[in-house]
């Protein structure tokens, strides 16, 4: 279908083609009668026989009063005018003809390949189009907050549950493994993490709001030790994003108010709490 700007176009070409042909009949008219050229009135005579047309071609005199021969050809702007219309024709249909060819071009797509990772992954996909073949992506398990199960998942591709029993810290421990998962331990050494993971948790109004991780010492004097292997040096105790003013003092166990995540307090190993388990998502 032509575009509407081709249309307008169109239009105003058929109106020049219809203009310039009444002009060049009044032209011919005007030279078949040149006495007709006096006064204001362009035909004031002669006055034509009312059987007779108004346009040269359609009279027949006996004598031709004319003095120079009729042309009967087209005038140059006629041909201009008609020349336009089919322009503007040829122009709109091969516009048509090539966007009609774009869309109606046909694509393949090979089916999505399996996500990159559990969490946060990527996977593809060919699309052919006219032989030419491009790869696609897009993510996947990108899933964050509470899953299906209760657990939350983190941005850091962790997820975690608390323990909401009072238990002391080994028996958290076994608690966590039957879960299959361990102590939480990567994402509460990360203090952006565990802002996050806190917030989340936070809404489960879990009571009481201390719960154990997976941080602990041998002695009042040894370092903190994660238990995943990681060992923390002695700036770690003067870390005030982690700890809580004037901690850690000489208990082995750690423990952190749910809604805080620098509210590190040390704690007897024996002393129950609620627990804070993480798995690999």
């Amino acid at each position: 279908m032509p575009s509407p700007k081709m249309l307008g176009k169109v239009i105003c070409g058929v109106f020049l083609l219809v203009t310039l042909a009444e002009a060049t009949q009044v032209r011919m008219a005007a030279e078949a009668f040149p006495e007709a050229k006096q006064g204001n009135a362009f035909f004031a005579a002669p006055q034509l026989p009312a059987a007779q047309s108004y346009f040269p071609r359609a009279i027949v005199p006996a004598t031709p009063s004319w003095t120079q021969p009729r042309r009967e050809s087209p005038s140059v702007g006629l041909l201009v005018a008609l020349l336009y219309v089919m322009g503007a024709f040829s122009r709109t249909g091969a516009t048509t003809t090539t966007a009609a060819t774009t869309i109606n071009t046909a694509c393949t797509y090979t089916e999505w390949g399996a996500c990159s990772n559990t969490c946060q992954g990527e996977r593809t996909r060919s699309r052919v189009c006219s032989g030419v073949t491009v790869t696609e992506k897009e993510s996947c398990n990108t899933q964050l907050g509470f899953l299906d199960d209760g657990w939350y998942r983190a941005s850091n591709c962790y997820d975690y549950s608390v323990g909401v029993e009072d238990v002391a810290f080994a028996t958290a421990q076994t608690r966590c493994e039957a879960a299959g998962a361990k102590l939480a331990t990567v994402g509460m050494r990360n203090i952006t993490v565990r802002r996050e993971i806190m917030a989340g948790l936070n809404t489960l109004n879990v009571s009481p709001d201390w719960i154990l991780f997976g941080i602990s010492r041998a002695s009042s004097s040894a370092p903190y030790d994660w238990l995943d292997g990681v060992t923390e040096d002695a700036t770690f105790t003067t870390d005030s994003t982690f700890w809580f003013f004037n901690e850690p003092n000489t208990y082995n166990c750690v423990v952190m108010y749910l809604g805080n995540p620098g509210s590190g307090h040390d704690t007897s190993c024996n002393q129950p709490e609620n627990y804070l388990c993480e798995r690999a998502a």
